[in-house]
């Protein structure tokens, strides 16, 4: 696909680099791949360079989109799959690959989890820091917390 496009808008892509990258952080997830691209192309300032391709990853990320919606979504449909995510991103924890798992393979059907090496991890780098961002996002924003933190607030200005 970027030997075509090269050939027929001359950008003087770095094909290897471009498609090493891309990889790395969509594991050929086609719609990743199509948005980034087309992100570069029209809106990053640098274009199809490092910077361009950083751009573009901070847009795809910050810009809502049917792909990232239905992600939220299923979170919120599946408490489990979201429990084993937030364990994995942030504890670390490492769950042994079992197909038969219900929660593996809920979250391997939504191509949010995959195997590696006997492990359960991130499908791939973008899903990764989605998922990293909307989890932190709503334990900053959970009701909860903020309800405690206001009730110690006020108590510490009553005294």
């Amino acid at each position: 696909m970027l030997r075509a496009y090269e050939k027929d808008w001359n950008r003087g892509l770095d094909i290897l680099w471009l498609s090493n990258i891309l990889y790395d952080y969509t594991a050929g997830y086609p719609f990743l791949i199509s948005r980034l691209c087309q992100i570069m192309e029209q809106n990053s300032p640098e274009g199809w360079s490092k910077e361009g391709f950083q751009y573009a990853v901070r847009e795809l990320l910050k810009t809502p989109n049917t792909l990232f919606d239905d992600l939220s979504k299923k979170l919120s449909e599946y408490p489990e799959l979201k429990e084993m995510i937030y364990h994995i991103l942030f504890h670390g924890r490492k769950f042994a690959y079992e197909a038969e798992n219900h929660r593996i393979q809920i979250g391997k059907m939504f191509g949010f989890l995959k195997e590696e090496k006997g492990i359960v991890s991130i499908s791939n780098r973008i899903f990764e820091m989605k998922l990293y961002n909307l989890l932190i996002s709503e334990n900053e924003t959970d009701s909860k917390m903020f309800t405690a933190a206001e009730m110690e607030s006020f108590k510490a200005l009553s005294k």
